[in-house]
């Protein structure tokens, strides 16, 4: 997966759309079945809409550069419950468990063999 993230996507719209269906491949986690022909239609659309390589490149720098927010959770006093997948490729299990304590009262829910978060979620089966 560190090879799918590690560059640009391709420029050319079909070796995009394998290259983002690759990459949503191996963020999803075993535990929950993998939409291909939906994941190829939303990467599709994605190109049509906005394809911007260097803006992927920038918001990858931003993550990377991200300093400790642990000072600035400890903020928060809404009721918080913080939902993380075991098998995250992208962040650990162990990130969602340091955020959950981080925030007083903060409940930590983690689902067994749910890879990246965001797959599920945006679908409308994130619940």
């Amino acid at each position: 997966m560190m090879k799918l993230l590690s560059f640009p996507p391709p420029r050319n719209g079909k070796a995009y759309i394998k290259h983002m269906v690759d990459l949503f491949k191996a963020m999803a986690g075993p535990g929950f079945a993998f939409d291909e022909a939906w994941t190829r239609m939303i990467a599709a659309r994605s190109y049509d809409r906005s394809f911007s390589p260097r803006g992927t490149v920038r918001q990858l720098a931003a993550i990377m550069t991200q300093t400790n927010r642990k000072k600035a959770l400890a903020s928060v006093i809404v009721p918080t419950l913080v939902i993380h997948g075991t098998d995250d490729p992208v962040v650990p299990a162990e990130a969602g468990r340091d955020t959950a304590e981080a925030i007083l009262g903060a409940q930590l829910m983690l689902i067994e063999a749910w890879g990246t978060i965001f797959l599920m979620a945006e679908r409308g089966q994130g619940s």
